[in-house]
């Protein structure tokens, strides 16, 4: 089993984090542009969220499981979308 998680399934994690289903319910709502002040990433590893999270950071250190596996949700729309 791959340690990252499937692209359709970050995007969801990042939809779900922002209180939408999915990441085609957050698209449907045009909801995208809240995201981009948050400062929020994403554990691609674990799916925890993490606050005070650049934009375009990667590799981050998760808490919740301690890989280096944290990015910020706009690079993250990015790079799986």
């Amino acid at each position: 089993m791959s340690k990252e998680k499937s692209s359709q399934k970050i995007l969801d994690a990042i939809a779900g984090e922002l209180g939408f289903g999915d990441f085609d319910e957050m698209v449907e709502a045009d909801a995208l542009t809240d995201l981009w002040d948050c400062g929020a990433g994403l554990c691609t590893h674990c799916l925890t969220s993490r606050d005070c999270v650049e934009p375009d950071a990667t590799r981050y250190l998760c808490d919740a499981c301690g890989a280096h596996a944290v990015s910020g949700f706009e690079f993250l729309i990015i790079a799986h979308a």
